[in-house]
């Protein structure tokens, strides 16, 4: 695609539902985008919008591609949500389905032609080129998408993470056993994404483009200058039943900047993780050398000498791509539902299956692969885990890939 006047741009809305982390996918995708496409974004709550504001980083890239953004008020269609919520709340009963006509008429209410043109300041209707929203569950009929159903826009959802779900080699793809959605393209990142998709989405409704977040030129976009002495960290959330676990997990990565002289270990919060509370534990450990950034995981394993991330976490794969020594942390949730712990035991996970990471299974573990990473980054662990990297995650050219994609699929 070649850029265009602004006048001649068509509309990508993006929908933002929760939280930032919904952007880290996106934003290099809506910077190649922003070429040909104004970008309009809506925020389904207040909440969703601060919780974007409150991260720094991603306010900012935001800001730089948005052309225009609306948030969606509480006082909007007030009356049928509260009727849908007070019926949900009491399991109300009846012989139609009263959650599917409520739904209908608070979106035909929220989500109209007019409600569009006076939340972007639109003297006419505007039809949009592509509705983006992350995602989530098969019920994508929701929203903008649901009201221009009839308009054949083009719904692209995209995942909110670089998250692997499956693998390819041993997973089952479960063949068109759904049915086909028009005008919807599910981006994903690679074929190991397939037997987990493919369980709620028809395969031709599935397009694999690669990940935009490790394409080069967005690499060298948010690259920063490594420090000889950061030690990265990402963590998920805990549990009041975990607090014990946890702090000792804390506590044994904080011990390690007394194994690394002067070092310094950076620590990104999960979304969900209550800073407050975070920053309680690491008072009560006593350690100095450490800060939480709001970065985004590849910002700060650019900037590290080695990365650490938690069990399951993608990223894992956001450190390798920034050419730092990744290594993954045990796990303290020993009860799985899905049969996590039963396929790969309680420490490992499909990143330590697919070769993309070595797994610390205690301190003496970590502490010998942090020290290993700091005086041989050239380790042959270092090397296969870089190898199996670009097999699966820098093997396509995702902005050529997904213009391709657009263009096969949107209507004008």
């Amino acid at each position: 695609m070649n850029d265009k006047n602004i006048d001649d741009k068509k509309i990508v809305l993006l929908i933002v539902r929760k939280s930032y982390a919904e952007l880290d996918w996106v934003l290099p995708v809506l910077q190649e985008l922003k070429k040909n496409f104004k970008i309009y974004t809506y925020f389904n709550s207040k909440k969703t919008f601060e919780n974007v504001r409150s991260s720094k980083y991603f306010f900012n890239q935001w800001k730089k591609f948005s052309d225009k953004h609306y948030t969606q008020k509480k006082n909007e269609a007030f009356l049928l949500r509260l009727l849908f919520y007070l019926l949900k709340k009491i399991n109300f009963i009846y012989p139609f389905n009263y959650k599917k006509v409520l739904s209908r008429k608070i979106n035909e209410k929220l989500y109209s032609k007019e409600n569009f043109c006076k939340f972007y300041k639109e003297e006419k209707w505007v039809k949009p080129g592509i509705i983006f929203n992350p995602l989530g569950e098969k019920g994508w009929e929701i929203g903008w998408i649901e009201t221009f159903k009839k308009e054949k826009i083009l719904s692209v959802r995209y995942p909110h993470s670089t998250q692997i779900h499956s693998n390819y080699f041993r997973d089952k793809i479960c063949k068109n056993e759904n049915n086909y959605v028009e005008n919807c393209v599910i981006l994903t990142g690679s074929k190991h994404d397939l037997p987990a998709l493919s369980m709620n989405w028809n395969l031709n409704n599935i397009k694999i483009v690669g990940y935009p977040r490790y394409e080069k030129s967005w690499l060298n976009y948010t690259k920063k200058i490594k420090n000889t002495n950061n030690i990265g960290v990402t963590l998920k959330n805990f549990k009041n039943n975990e607090s014990n676990k946890f702090k000792n997990l804390i506590l044994s990565i904080l011990k390690l900047s007394n194994v690394i002289t002067n070092s310094k270990v950076i620590f990104k919060l999960h979304p969900s993780q209550k800073k407050k509370d975070f920053i309680k534990i690491l008072k009560d450990l006593n350690f100095q050398n450490w800060e939480i950034s709001e970065e985004s995981a590849l910002s700060i394993a650019s900037k590290s000498r080695v990365f650490l991330a938690y069990h399951r976490s993608s990223t894992i794969l956001d450190s390798i791509a920034a050419g730092t020594p990744t290594i993954k942390l045990w796990s303290i949730k020993v009860d799985d539902p899905d049969n996590h712990i039963k396929r790969f035991g309680i420490n490992n996970s499909i990143y330590t299956e697919l070769g993309l990471a070595p797994v610390a299974h205690n301190y003496e573990d970590l502490s010998y692969l942090v020290k290993l990473a700091f005086k041989d980054p050239s380790n042959n662990i270092w090397i296969e885990q870089k190898k199996n990297f670009m097999e699966i995650c820098q093997n396509e050219n995702p902005f050529v890939n997904i213009n391709k994609t657009i263009l096969e699929n949107i209507t004008y």
